[in-house]
């Protein structure tokens, strides 16, 4: 009976370990419901840069700018109705293997998008951020090491946001502007965080949930069907189904007349219509 017991015991802390290591965020999930996060792809801890990242001086408190309330809105959700505008987003990049063939096909198509970097993902293939700078397209924050802002302390927020300015900043001579939280899980300390940091936060209207690996075809028909005017299109740097959903998907919002643009145009065009 006491080994019986003993068993039993050693067996429940196991799972109860289990259950712990999944429910605090120990093992990444995607799940199409709760939007938690992407699946990222392991960046080769060889090629990762091992030394710290200088961060660039800050008021205390955080500030990255004198004029926070210059940015054209705090949250950006969705563009105006009114116009007939779509804006392409790509989060969770760079991802060597896909990010040249999704600049590619921009190329191509002439369309300019908006990419959300992940901080450390960016140390390891920084090249293909400076083209998709240099090719015209938006960047954004998207975290350093992709933490919910929503759980994070301010303080860890703080530095996971201004880390990933950092490097971004190092490496392009641009400030990012914008910036998603990951998951679009976030709460109201997390956007004043980012508001202090001189970036707005961006959501989405479409999400085709092609963080679930899916076939190029699924994306599309999740996407096709929300597509409306002011609309901002959640997709994901590193999936093979969204490369080959993207020449589909910019050839609908072609047809149904849509201008492309970045977030922060679409932020400016829609305050200026708030203004008259």
């Amino acid at each position: 009976m006491r080994r019986r017991a003993v068993i039993i015991t050693i067996t429940m802390a196991v799972f109860s370990a289990v259950m712990w290591l999944f429910g605090s965020g120990g093992v990444a999930r995607a799940t199409r419901s709760g939007q938690p996060f992407a699946l990222l792809a392991a960046a080769p801890e060889i090629a990762r840069a091992d030394s710290a990242v200088a961060l660039p001086d800050l008021p205390s408190g955080g500030a990255a700018t004198d004029k926070p309330s210059e940015l054209p809105l705090t949250v950006l959700s969705e563009g105006a109705p009114s116009r007939n505008e779509i804006a392409l987003t790509f989060d969770d990049g760079p991802h060597p293997g896909y990010t040249e063939k999704l600049l590619k096909i921009l190329g191509e198509r002439h369309v300019k998008a908006t990419f959300f970097l992940v901080g450390k993902m960016v140390e390891v293939a920084g090249d293909l951020v400076q083209r998709e700078v240099a090719e015209g397209h938006e960047v954004g924050n998207h975290t350093y090491s992709h933490v919910c802002l929503k759980t994070a302390t301010a303080e860890q927020a703080d530095l996971e946001l201004r880390k990933c300015q950092a490097v971004v900043e190092t490496l392009t001579g641009k400030r990012m502007d914008i910036c998603r939280p990951p998951g679009g899980v976030f709460n109201r300390e997390a956007v004043q965080i980012v508001k202090q940091l001189g970036m707005m936060t961006v959501l989405w209207t479409c999400d085709p949930a092609d963080y679930e690996d899916i076939p190029g075809n699924e994306i599309l028909s999740r996407t096709l069907p929300n597509l409306s005017p002011g609309g901002i299109v959640l997709l994901h740097d590193g999936i093979q189904g969204t490369v080959d959903a993207l020449p589909q998907i910019i050839t609908a919002c072609e047809r149904h007349g849509f201008k492309f643009v970045t977030c922060t145009e679409m932020a400016s065009h829609k305050a200026e219509g708030a203004a008259r």
